[in-house]
């Protein structure tokens, strides 16, 4: 999980590499490899990534973490599922700022899951989410 500077560095140049390497669909198996852990993504799946690299460009501003305050305005009923194994963020973390702060918030941290966990679980995800929607 990404957590410190190191973990960081390791992130930005993992990902230079595979934009800026001559076979690019083997650099994305590679770096998607590493980063979400057992999903294979398929040609169509790498071309696809492949071309929204090429054409997209960020128009609107970035969006940032929200704050506690807006936080803590989120007062519908909300699922947070995060990804055990993700290397972005630290999942207990996570789900421990969302407890202190939602008011209505049900935590669910899928195992074996890294940051593609709807790739590596997508009936498991769908099924949850219509679960939750019909309830």
């Amino acid at each position: 999980m990404i957590v410190g500077l190191d973990e960081k560095i390791e992130m930005i140049v993992r990902g230079a590499r595979a934009v800026l390497a001559r076979d690019k669909p083997q650099a994305i198996r590679a770096f998607s490899q590493w980063m979400n852990g057992d999903v294979a993504l398929t040609d169509e799946q790498i071309e696809l990534l492949l071309l929204a690299m090429r054409t997209f460009r960020q128009k609107l501003p970035r969006p940032r973490r929200l704050s506690d305050e807006a936080l803590g305005r989120i007062t519908v009923p909300t699922l947070l599922m995060l990804a055990a194994d993700t290397k972005l963020y630290d999942p207990e973390t996570v789900a421990e700022r969302a407890r202190r702060l939602l008011p209505d918030v049900t935590i669910e941290i899928v195992p074996d899951a890294g940051h593609g966990v709807v790739f590596q679980y997508p009936d498991r995800i769908i099924a949850r989410l219509l679960q939750v929607h019909r309830s």
